[in-house]
């Protein structure tokens, strides 16, 4: 933008000259007015009043809730800080997963030790400054779990809710794992939000798909198999339809989009208002796809078009036509990608932005505009902070799948991107200019402010920063050849695992110091100080700080199970038949709940049987 009054030239985001001091707002003409801007005014204009008011309350509200709930949180810190002897922490960050071990005895029945692990979402590493994007939080449920009878939905900070039905069968969950529907013994549709149990009163919902935002869903009901032909192979099939519908999970009701949709083939908008799907399915070369924006007349997208990902008020609608992927905005349609029998996609938040795979490169679509290829590899994970969710949807397409995973971030400008197959890490600039940080890269952690990021490099331990200016690096260890690396939000403290089951302490000056030998598994306290670890599976110990080695917890006749679920560090116990969970408080162990065993492992196997035979009728009902 050019002041007017002395020339200079100036950013188009400023109100005043940065020269002269004069206002420059007044300076805008008609012709800077971009086409976003125009479409914006045009959509405000057909907005419903009724609804813009609707949506200003409820904004309104969650904005003094989330500064009461930050006002909470600094007063109970402060607290934490001004009492240095307590023991208690502050736990900030979440890492998924847990060792073989563990994931064993989940598949022999240990009931209590389910909750160790939080199946709903594809959990990134760690930290990132960047705040903007769907977390998982304390209203995340971890799992729902049959206890002394009666069924729980368990909660991310311990709650335990009560639930009134016997089984939670197809359980869906919205992004953030806050809101939860299944369908219960009497077939019966339940939602569970904010800690309340929600009876629908629809039966036989089918296909449920809950939105990113939690707001909404969607369903299929009255479903039933048709024949249709594939010319391909010259022969009759047969397909699942039923009747599409929309609940408001809000408002308590529902509406019905579209009848002989084809199952499975809905997907939401991130606010749920927004859904796509496939219907008039008659042959192989004879469908279309649909979408339909709060309930409204659906809009018709095209013959053998299927839409797979759909932003608010289909913004951007991002399609496929047998074997190619197009986007669509106002302006048209793109052509992105062609002759691919599986289609893999990475969308941010309001599905501006998406990454996809071809050829083994990575590309990206911004708004709705032409791909722009911006790695030579394929990107298989954006690297966030440990607790932003993510999560996954595959679609069936006619000669393969299309996979889609939703990561929830503002931008994939200035995140890092970890290749799984050639084990390189990437930072996107601005512009979506991707650089090479770090090759070999088999084990990484990145800091909490998302300035600093460790890796190993083959026996090394490399650290990097300025990620900006192509990442300057330095080796903080040598020789350690580690099988796993466990480090704290700001890198200060890190440990690794080698491959002799040895625990070690990384020193500032690059050294080590053997902390504990055949470890099984370890986790860090989220703010650093405590590295928890398991050895021979029998005794659970920690090191603070670097420490040598302290027991907690020994048991004789069981094993001990240890994981990290949203910041907080979580040990099971299995000894003498009864399964406990715990929830480690630095050097505390604060129990969650206790579990007798009651089914024998055969039991099991004809409880997976029977849920294997129930899946293969719904199929053929």
């Amino acid at each position: 933008m050019i002041c007017s009054k002395c020339g200079h030239e100036c950013a188009d985001d400023i109100k005043f000259c940065t020269n002269c001091g004069v206002e420059l707002a007044a300076e805008v003409q008609e012709e800077n007015v971009t086409e976003e801007v125009v479409e914006v005014a045009e959509e405000a204009v057909v907005e419903e009043v009724a609804e813009a008011k609707e949506e200003a309350k409820e904004e309104v509200k969650e904005e003094v809730e989330e500064v009461a709930a930050a006002k909470e949180e600094i007063v109970a810190e402060a607290d934490e800080i001004a009492s240095e002897k307590k023991e208690k922490k502050s736990f900030k960050q979440l890492i998924g997963g847990m060792n073989e071990k563990a994931k064993k005895f989940i598949a022999m029945g240990a009931a209590a030790v389910v909750v160790l692990l939080f199946l709903i979402f594809l959990i990134a590493t760690l930290g990132s400054k960047d705040d903007s994007y769907m977390k998982v939080s304390e209203n995340s449920v971890l799992a729902v779990e049959e206890r002394d009878g009666d069924l729980y939905a368990i909660y991310a900070d311990g709650e335990q809710l009560k639930l009134d039905d016997d089984k939670a069968n197809y359980q869906t969950y919205s992004m953030d794992g806050s809101v939860l529907a299944y369908r219960n013994e009497e077939d019966e549709l339940v939602i569970i939000k904010d800690r309340k149990i929600i009876a629908t009163g629809i039966d036989e919902a089918t296909g449920v798909l809950v939105s990113n935002s939690g707001d909404t869903l969607v369903y299929f009901s009255d479903c039933e198999r048709v024949s249709y032909y594939v010319a391909e192979y010259d022969y009759e099939d047969t397909i699942k339809v039923g009747t599409l519908n929309l609940y408001d999970i809000k408002k308590k009701s529902g509406m019905e989009i579209a009848e002989e949709v084809v199952v499975d083939s809905a997907v939401l908008s991130p606010d749920g208002k927004t859904v796509a799907y496939v219907a008039e399915y008659e042959a192989t070369d004879d469908f279309k796809g649909f979408y339909s924006v709060n309930g409204k007349e659906p809009v018709e997208v095209g013959k053998e078009k299927r839409v797979f990902a759909i932003a608010d008020k289909a913004k951007y609608v991002y399609y496929s036509d047998v074997d190619r992927v197009y986007v669509m905005n106002k302006k048209g349609d793109e052509k992105l990608a062609g002759d691919l029998y599986d289609v893999e996609v990475m969308l941010n938040a309001d599905y501006s932005e998406m990454l996809f795979f071809m050829d083994g490169k990575t590309y990206i679509t911004v708004k709705g505009g032409e791909k722009k290829k911006i790695a030579g590899e394929r990107f298989t994970r954006v690297i966030l902070e440990d607790n932003a969710a993510r999560d996954g949807q595959d679609l069936e397409t006619e000669i393969g799948e299309i996979e889609i995973t939703y990561t929830g971030v503002d931008t994939f400008e200035e995140k890092l991107f970890y290749c799984y197959y050639a084990d390189e890490i990437y930072y996107m600039k601005k512009k979506f200019e991707a650089e090479k940080l770090a090759s070999s890269a088999y084990q990484y952690a990145l800091a909490e402010d998302g300035e600093s990021l460790v890796y190993r490099n083959g026996s090394d331990i490399v650290k990097v920063t300025k990620f900006a200016k192509g990442g300057e690096k330095s080796v903080i260890a040598s020789n350690a050849y580690p099988e796993k690396i466990y480090a704290d939000g700001d890198l200060k403290h890190v440990y690794l695992l080698n491959s002799e089951a040895e625990l070690y302490y990384v020193e500032k000056k690059g050294k080590g110091t053997k902390i504990a030998d055949d470890v099984t598994s370890a986790v860090m306290s989220a703010d650093g100080t405590y590295c928890y670890f398991i050895i021979e599976g029998e005794e659970l110990c920690y090191s603070k700080n670097g420490g040598k080695e302290k027991e907690l917890r020994v048991v004789d006749d069981g094993e001990l199970y240890l994981t990290k679920e949203n910041g907080i560090v979580y040990v099971g116990v299995s000894e003498e038949d009864v399964n406990t969970v715990y929830r480690m408080e630095g050097k505390k162990m604060k129990e969650v709940y206790s579990v007798e065993e009651e089914k024998n492992y055969d039991e099991y196997i004809e409880d997976a049987l029977k849920d294997a035979i129930d899946d293969a009728m719904d199929y053929y009902d």
